[in-house]
């Protein structure tokens, strides 16, 4: 299982559709800092695998002032449940 953490916004690069690509099942991906705007991209979410787990960093959603605005198939976590995730998965990769 590994952990993918992105933050890159699907409006301003390629990254988080690379991310994607690169997901299989089991993994699971953290949107953090402006990857949190993946969180809202209708077309970048339609294409989200259903056996990915997809997270979005709570604090940064907040000071993006995105609240609960993401996608239904986004789970919000704390920087404490980020923590807790990179302890589950064997493996992480970054996407910057």
């Amino acid at each position: 299982m590994t952990l993918h953490i992105l933050n890159r916004s699907a409006f301003s690069s390629a990254t988080p559709d690379d991310a994607l690509r690169a997901t299989v099942p089991g993994d699971a991906l953290v949107l953090v800092e402006d990857g949190v705007y993946c969180a809202l991209d209708a077309r970048w979410c339609a294409s989200l695998p259903l056996d990915v787990a997809v997270y979005a960093l709570s604090e940064d959603l907040e000071a993006r002032g995105l609240g609960a605005r993401t996608d239904a198939r986004v789970q919000t976590v704390t920087v404490d449940g980020f923590v807790e995730l990179t302890a589950t998965h064997s493996q992480s990769i970054s996407w910057f």
